[in-house]
């Protein structure tokens, strides 16, 4: 099993955790899969949603992230 997670980049460069953004962005993950019938973990390569970018191909299994700039 692949879990999202999802990390915002500060400006040093360093990753930090966004609980309400990336809740957010869970909804918002859920909805494109939906819409899009994506099957298979290579599909949410294409998952752009409010910023957020995959960070590497999906892992055979854990976490996969998923991360942003910082918003201002």
């Amino acid at each position: 099993m692949i879990s999202p997670v999802f990390k915002e980049i500060r400006p040093d460069g360093t990753l930090k955790s966004a609980p309400v953004y990336a809740k957010m962005a869970r909804g918002a993950m859920v909805n494109w899969i939906i819409t899009r019938a994506a099957r298979k973990p290579t599909d949410l390569l294409g998952f752009g949603e409010m910023g957020w970018e995959a960070g590497s191909e999906p892992p055979a299994s854990g976490n996969w992230l998923f991360t942003r700039p910082v918003e201002r």
